[in-house]
């Protein structure tokens, strides 16, 4: 006759063995919350610095319209012309410096989506375990109790911002 892991164990090993897997999924699931959460910051922060760079270039095509009609006026307003060369200066600066920051910011989003994905599919891939471990150890009359135990994840990627 085998023996099963449950009838080697005493009923103290068997409920703290089950307390440390249970542990263990809670930990886990907090892992890819944070994860989900982190991705969301980051998306929201990449849609801010998207709409900057689109103000950006406003602000550049405004301040290259500005220094074409005040080339027009230069007689009368030269200094007027100088200060829309500095502003178009400044609009370019800015530009590149939010044009980097979006890009490195997608990057960003692009690593941690991905790191999501592989945080959520070992999360699946350990919850499958766990409920296999509970399931022997319990017996075949476990399997609907360990499903309440530890809940299936269902992955849903989260929209990513372009």
């Amino acid at each position: 006759m085998q023996s099963t892991p449950s009838s080697t164990l005493n009923v103290s090993e068997l409920k703290k063995l089950e307390k440390g897997i249970k542990h263990e999924a809670k930990d886990e699931e907090k892992v890819v919350k944070h994860a989900m959460n982190d991705l969301k910051k980051t998306e929201k922060e990449g849609s801010k610095v998207h709409k900057a760079t689109d103000k950006a270039k406003s602000t550049l095509e405004k301040a290259e319209k500005k220094e074409d009609s005040t080339l027009d006026d230069i007689y009368k307003a030269q200094h007027k012309h100088d200060t829309a060369v500095t502003d178009l200066h400044q609009a370019e600066s800015s530009l590149k410096f939010k044009t980097q920051k979006d890009k490195k910011l997608k990057e960003a989003i692009d690593n941690k989506a991905a790191h999501l994905d592989q945080v959520i599919k070992a999360n699946e891939e350990h919850t499958q375990e766990r409920n296999a471990k509970i399931n022997a150890l319990r017996g075949p009359s476990a399997a609907e109790e360990a499903g309440r135990i530890i809940p299936q994840m269902q992955s849903e990627a989260p929209e990513s911002v372009n």
